[in-house]
């Protein structure tokens, strides 16, 4: 089968070589899964760089969610079958003609939901579901975040006022932010304004109680200034390549604080009262007939709730109160290409690639 693979961190357009390449063994929990679309997410580029949380063996093959066909299923799993159409996530490997997932991180593909839109059901959305949580924000209180027109920031803000969380969102240009109320998401604020910081104050009251943060430098210290006190800065990436600047009187007097999150790290740790209330979600749906188990894949804890998450998001698609547009699909031989157009400033939707 033909796979990306790098033999070194570096440039990622560099580094990177289509060529033949072949899978393990399969393991009895496991599944074999031929690639539909794969998307190319900010860490994937880090993976590759050696910048990530995770440091692979070399050589290694990105990814880590993929829209696919089973074509093998191991011994012990059960509620998934060959020839289904699944999301899978959480393994890495992914671009490539075909790769390897735990049966628990693969979900059958809710009926009806097209393609290009599965096949981001699950790594950006479900982080964004958890970033929202980590803020502790409740109903009727603010949250800030930045490079709000990503695809992380396009399902925060939907997810938050859906639960009667005010998310302020802030881009760095006019045409961002035509593009964001375009998309039903507001209020926004355009950082390129010269009275940006005055209209944050003037909607959130000085009182937003979280931001998230993914640019780092000089746009961290400034939505930490702009919380009310006892804020959070919750450190979601750094695309600017910069540490935060921070003024320390806004954690001394103002008792501002500062963390960090990653969603591989915030799944681990979900405490148990949580898993307690998420079973509790899972069954009410079950018994209110808004979700049969066998459509998530059988009763295997990791796949229902992933499930029963994307099946909310889904819904919230086809309401049309979350977009999840693609901007472009690449076969795997094109991969500089693809790389090249998903780093291209004002990019409206994801880069995929396909076989």
């Amino acid at each position: 089968m033909k796979a990306l693979v790098f033999n070194e961190f570096g440039n990622p357009e560099t580094v990177l070589e289509d060529r033949d390449a072949s899978l393990r063994p399969l393991q009895k929990d496991e599944v074999r899964i031929r690639m539909l679309l794969a998307p190319i997410h900010n860490h994937h580029l880090w993976y590759i760089k050696g910048q990530y949380g995770i440091k692979p063996r070399l050589p290694a093959v990105p990814g880590d969610e993929a829209l696919g066909i089973i074509e093998e299923v191991g011994s012990a799993i059960v509620g998934l079958k060959k020839g289904q159409k699944v999301i899978a996530c959480k393994m890495w490997g992914a671009w490539a003609e075909e790769f390897i997932a735990k049966g628990g991180d693969v979900v059958p593909v809710p009926e009806g939901v097209p393609d290009e839109i599965a096949a981001q059901l699950l790594s950006m959305p479900l982080s964004a579901m958890m970033l929202l949580g980590a803020t502790k924000a409740k109903a009727g209180e603010w949250v800030i975040q930045n490079a709000s027109n990503g695809a992380v920031g396009k399902v925060l803000a939907p997810i938050g006022k859906s639960r009667g969380i005010h998310v302020l969102s802030l881009v760095r240009s006019q045409k961002a932010k035509r593009e964001m109320l375009e998309a039903k998401i507001e209020p926004v604020v355009s950082t390129d304004e010269v009275d940006w910081k005055d209209q944050v104050v003037r909607i959130t009251g000085g009182k937003a109680v979280a931001g998230v943060d993914s640019v780092g430098g000089q746009a961290g210290g400034e939505m930490l200034s702009l919380l009310g006190k006892g804020g959070v800065l919750i450190s979601f990436g750094a695309m600017s390549g910069e540490a935060i600047q921070i003024d320390p009187s806004d954690l001394i007097f103002r008792n501002k604080k500062i963390r960090g999150f990653w969603a591989t790290q915030a799944a681990k740790e979900i405490p148990s009262e949580a898993k307690l209330k998420m079973l509790g979600n899972l069954a009410k749906s079950i018994f209110a007939g808004e979700m049969n188990p066998k459509d998530a894949g059988g009763l295997n804890l990791e796949r229902l709730s992933k499930g029963f998450a994307i099946r909310k998001i889904a819904a919230l698609v086809k309401a049309g109160k979350i977009q999840l547009p693609v901007a472009g699909t690449y076969p795997l031989a094109d991969y500089k290409e693809a790389l090249k157009a998903s780093e291209e400033a004002g990019r409206k939707g994801k880069i995929l690639f396909r076989p």
